[in-house]
């Protein structure tokens, strides 16, 4: 396996770990936090993090400049983010940390094979099809336990 291949799997181990994990503690915390108030830590550390990051990266181009150059879209990765962030946590709460997890993944790929066929960049064969229909029925058996 080359190296880029290995850090992708891990990178995404950590992603499905973190998910897991971020959910469950916010579900256990909303017991006795304000969801908003959780959300508005969470996203405070976040963007002291991407500050510091965007300070260590900086380009000789000015920040007023390069925020400029953002398209609108830019957007939609924050709205998702407020989306998973709040949703995720109210949806383990009232049907444990599987059966959200095991939805997500099904809606995930369904929606990641909608989104390659309206981009271009994939296409869709019965095999595929075949697959996400199968991790759906397994959501569905999760859900239903």
């Amino acid at each position: 396996m080359n190296p880029s291949t290995l850090f992708a799997l891990v990178l995404t181990t950590m992603v499905g770990v973190s998910i897991v994990a971020q959910g469950s503690v916010n579900a256990q915390l909303l017991r006795s936090t304000n969801l908003w108030l959780l959300l508005a830590i969470g996203n405070a550390f976040t963007l002291g993090s991407s500050l510091i990051g965007f300070a260590l990266t900086k380009s000789a181009t000015p920040v007023l400049a390069q925020l400029t150059q953002v398209p609108a879209r830019v957007l939609i990765p924050s709205v998702s983010g407020l989306v998973i962030t709040s949703g995720m946590p109210l949806a383990i709460g009232r049907i444990g940390v599987p059966a959200a997890i095991t939805v997500v993944i099904a809606v995930q790929i369904l929606a990641s094979l909608a989104w390659e066929q309206m981009s271009g960049s994939g296409s869709l064969s019965a095999m595929r099809l075949f697959g996400a229909a199968l991790v759906f029925v397994g959501a569905m058996l999760v859900v239903r336990g």
